[in-house]
């Protein structure tokens, strides 16, 4: 639980703030409260004691002035003057024998209690349960009247019920304890309400940030709107993705420049072999031109892809949405890779509707579907089956399509997928009869990201699953048939 906790605390500076300030006003209306509870207490009982202990030396002074012999029975206009003139619920007298001299009528029969011993050296408070049954606050004095012919020391014991008190204590504490309560909700609405006021620069800052993208790093954070403890990081960071933009740009800015400074020889270069290829009559030389052409072919491929993927990643290329058919898409392109296809022997299995319409960029994803099925004919195992489905999920709120090629890929792993969409990584780059220039699946990614798709990459069975998903469907038509196409 504790563990819990703080991790809770470390996760949310909203929530460790709006905490911590709780806690410490918590603790201070608590030591308000007992503070005041004290101090109260202390008060209320310190002026009842003080009462009690004036009547208390009221009866000594009235004892110290009355005859020598006041037992019961001699001295009833004593007992009239105290019951006259002490203002008190009880009181009574002892000698030093312990033997009861006066007391007050209220006691009738019983007699107060005295205190098993005294705190001070003549006076004493304490608390005693009255003859009447109620709790009560009483003070003990001891008095020396050697003139006098009892016992001594005399003691005079004043006794009032302090249930008035305590109710009135009780209401006070309750009070106190409500108006702390209060102030604690109203502190704990109050913390909150600052804490979140507080953490609103912080949240735009966050907002800011929020705003800067790959395609995007000029959004300079505004210092003069800022508090001055967010200011140096907001400085900080301004420089950072100045020097970070401008180190992108001068990437991009190669890329491109070399880019267009290879298209020109290699066309050159095609131009050249397949003149050359043309007229050449040794088998030799036919054989080393065609695979020249077809490295140049690869070298064409690398040099567009890198600029498509430099052009998609810095955003210079808007998406223009239109509707678009799957599967009259799916069809041209498998036209184009028929050489291909044949050449591998390979079967191809769709499960594709008679008509499926999207919303989409047509070139965009008329160049996703081709690197993707391109890399499926040429990966896949020869003499080995490409399955092809469209599939559709309907919802209240959404109706996505999803797009799957599978082809089998048994040397394939997983740690293998985690490499896919990294610019010129190949599974085996001594494998020259494929001529692909490792920049396919990150421009494929680029692409993807752009449209705003998703691309999973999967292995079942010793089939690679390439799965294009969250397409924006519009109308799928189905046939009555649903049979497997093969071609």
């Amino acid at each position: 639980m504790v563990i819990w906790f703080r991790s809770l605390l470390r996760r949310s500076i909203r929530m460790r703030l709006t905490i911590t300030l709780c806690v410490g006003l918590g603790v201070m209306l608590a030591a308000i409260f007992v503070s005041f509870d004290y101090v109260i207490g202390a008060e209320t009982f310190g002026r009842f004691d003080a009462g009690l202990e004036t009547q208390a030396r009221a009866i000594a002074a009235i004892l110290a002035d009355a005859p020598r012999d006041i037992t019961t029975g001699a001295v009833d206009p004593l007992n009239a003057q105290l019951q006259r003139e002490i203002r008190t619920d009880f009181f009574q007298v002892w000698d030093g024998n312990g033997k009861s001299l006066q007391k007050s009528d209220s006691c009738g029969a019983d007699n107060l209690r005295q205190p098993k011993k005294f705190e001070a050296r003549d006076t004493t408070f304490y608390n005693a349960r009255l003859p009447d049954g109620l709790l009560g606050r009483a003070v003990a004095l001891r008095l020396n009247l050697p003139e006098h012919s009892y016992a001594q020391p005399l003691t005079i014991v004043v006794s009032e019920q302090r249930e008035e008190i305590d109710d009135l204590e009780r209401y006070a504490h309750y009070a106190l304890l409500i108006g702390i309560v209060l102030a604690l909700l109203m502190t704990t609405a109050l913390a909150a309400i600052a804490v979140q006021r507080g953490l609103h620069p912080l949240e735009r800052f966050g907002a800011s940030a929020a705003l800067l993208t790959p395609q995007n790093l000029t959004t300079d954070f505004d210092l003069a709107a800022m508090p001055q403890e967010l200011a140096p990081v907001a400085r900080t960071l301004n420089d950072a993705f100045a020097r970070l933009l401008a180190a992108v740009e001068r990437e991009r800015g190669f890329a491109r420049a070399v880019a267009h400074e290879l298209r020109t020889p290699l066309a050159v270069m095609r131009t050249v072999t397949e003149h050359s290829l043309s007229h050449s009559e040794s088998d030799s030389a036919r054989k080393s031109l065609t695979t020249l052409l077809t490295t140049v072919d690869g070298m064409t491929r690398s040099v567009d892809g890198l600029l498509s993927l430099v052009r998609y990643e810095a955003g210079l290329d808007q998406i223009e949405e239109e509707p678009v058919e799957l599967g009259g898409l799916i069809t041209s392109q498998l036209g184009l890779l028929q050489q291909r296809i044949g050449a591998r022997h390979l079967r191809i299995l769709s499960s594709v509707p008679k008509e499926a319409w999207v919303l989409s960029d047509t070139a965009l994803l008329e160049r996703i579907v081709a690197n993707l099925l391109v890399n499926a004919v040429d990966y896949a195992e020869q003499d080995s089956d490409l399955f092809i489905s469209i599939d559709n999920t309907e919802t209240a709120d959404s109706n996505v399509a999803s797009l799957e090629f599978r082809n089998a890929a048994p040397s394939l792993t997983e740690q293998d997928l985690q490499h896919f969409g990294e610019r010129y990584w190949r599974k085996n780059d001594e494998n020259e009869t494929i001529p692909h220039g490792g920049l396919g699946l990150a421009l494929t990614r680029a692409l993807a990201a752009a449209l705003g798709v998703e691309l999973e990459f999967a292995l079942h069975g010793g089939y690679l699953c390439a799965r294009i998903t969250q397409l924006k469907a519009i109308a799928f038509i189905h046939a009555q048939s649903d049979a497997n196409q093969e071609s």
